[in-house]
């Protein structure tokens, strides 16, 4: 019977490894890790139960995913705005350029 109490809990103990994986792989920004990790874990969690104690922990590095993924987004909101300013000012260089242009293929006409 002392067989039972470690496979009970090694579920638990995977559980607990891999959402500190997926904590870990978030705050490193590595999502693909993430969601295999999460993956993971929800079968897990779907065969075996874990105490109230560690479901609040997992909860809390839930909370930590959570948190660096808004991080994230938010970063990715910000650089996509960037981008769009940047590619706003290349065209109008690329405008006012093609414009320059003319103006002197202009005058050369004029001057010949």
């Amino acid at each position: 019977m002392p067989d039972a109490e470690p496979r009970s809990l090694q579920p638990e103990s995977e559980i607990e490894d891999l959402t500190v994986q997926a904590c870990r792989a978030a705050e490193e920004g590595d999502w693909d890790r993430v969601e295999q990790c999460v993956i993971r874990r929800g079968e897990l969690l779907g065969r075996a139960g874990i105490p109230r104690a560690a479901a609040d922990h997992l909860v809390e590095l839930d909370l930590r995913i959570q948190a660096a993924a808004m991080t994230a987004k938010a970063a990715l909101g910000a650089m996509l705005m960037e981008l769009g300013q940047v590619r706003r000012n290349l065209r109008r260089l690329q405008q006012t350029d093609m414009r320059s242009k003319a103006d002197q293929s202009g005058l050369m006409n004029v001057t010949a």
